[in-house]
């Protein structure tokens, strides 16, 4: 090519290795957010959850009105 007419092509490659990183933990988030997928076969994880918690709940309440003795039937 002739002098001054040169195309500068510039890469942004840290840029690029940046979208790179966020869009990979961003599928890492979303994995760890739904461990078993969004299938109609899969299990459901908030009714798990759920139920979870009100049994942990339940055993707090019941824990803060009895003795201990009594409920771990010592």
């Amino acid at each position: 090519m002739k002098a001054g007419k040169e195309i500068d092509l510039i890469v942004p490659i840290f840029t690029i290795v940046q979208f790179m990183f966020f869009v990979g933990w961003f599928k890492v988030g979303q994995d760890l957010m739904r461990p078993f997928g969004l299938d109609d076969d899969d299990i459901e994880m908030n009714y798990i959850l759920d139920r979870n918690i009100a049994t942990s709940f339940a055993i707090v309440n019941r824990l803060q009105t009895v003795e201990l003795r009594e409920f771990f039937g010592i």
